[in-house]
């Protein structure tokens, strides 16, 4: 009797390693570096050069949301879901998506920033809960992008500047739908390491004034409408 129990107890334990090696095996690690011409923001570096320009800049806060993953390959995977990335916080900085099949992997699309109907559906929870200081009223929506410091062109007080970019509704909807091709070099992919380059977003700001966007308006869109330049795959593993 307990050589029975021992052999039915060893059949679990392999069918659980089995499980679990499978599920581990079909899974897609996206990886984004928040940087600013290369350089990675991080707690450790803080201090940039502005474009065209000698003077510094800070870039204190780093934070935006994505999500709604597709995954092209010979099917697609779809993962409805938002994520918050805080580049002061490395684990959030990296998203585990589920593959149906271990197949190559074509492309990779996903949202940046919160679509409508996600925000249509009123205050929500987990990466969306407002407690995340992302959350402006039910008619202005999330802030789908946050960027702050401070830069000695500025003109406000201690010369802080504020880039809170969002709105969801026309004319100021800066969701924006992003689309990577993966090299076709690229085989067995568990890994893609995304570059977000913000001084890309830069490029649409003057900041030589008081530069504040704290509300859906035509200069967030146009800091949004840069976003998919901003993007790049690094490498695939």
């Amino acid at each position: 009797m307990k050589l029975v129990k021992i052999k039915f107890l060893l059949g679990l334990i392999c069918c659980f390693s089995l499980v679990k090696a499978i599920s581990q095996k079909n899974n897609l690690t996206v990886q984004f570096i928040p940087c600013y011409n290369n350089v990675p923001i991080n707690g450790q570096n803080k201090w940039f050069i502005l474009p065209n320009s000698t003077d510094s800049i800070t870039i204190d806060v780093f934070k935006l949301y994505v999500g709604n993953f597709n995954v092209y390959s010979s099917n697609k995977t779809l993962v409805n879901k938002y994520f918050l990335l805080n580049a002061q916080n490395d684990s959030s900085l990296s998203v585990t998506l589920p593959l149906s099949k271990n197949l190559p992997i074509k492309s990779i699309a996903f949202d940046m920033g919160v679509d409508s109907n996600t925000v249509s559906q009123g205050i929500l929870n987990s990466s969306l809960d407002p407690l995340n200081g992302m959350y402006w009223t039910w008619n202005t929506g999330y802030i789908n992008a946050k960027v702050e410091g401070s830069c000695k062109q500025c003109k406000a007080f201690k010369k802080i500047y504020q880039l809170h970019i969002g709105g969801y509704k026309s004319p100021f909807n800066t969701h924006q739908k992003i689309y990577l091709p993966i090299p076709s070099s690229s085989q067995n992919i568990k890994k893609i390491i995304i570059k977000i380059d913000v001084a890309t977003w830069f490029n649409a700001i003057d900041f030589r004034g008081n530069v504040s966007i704290m509300q859906p308006s035509l200069k967030a869109m146009m800091v949004a409408n840069t976003f998919a330049n901003s993007l790049s795959i690094l490498k695939t593993e």
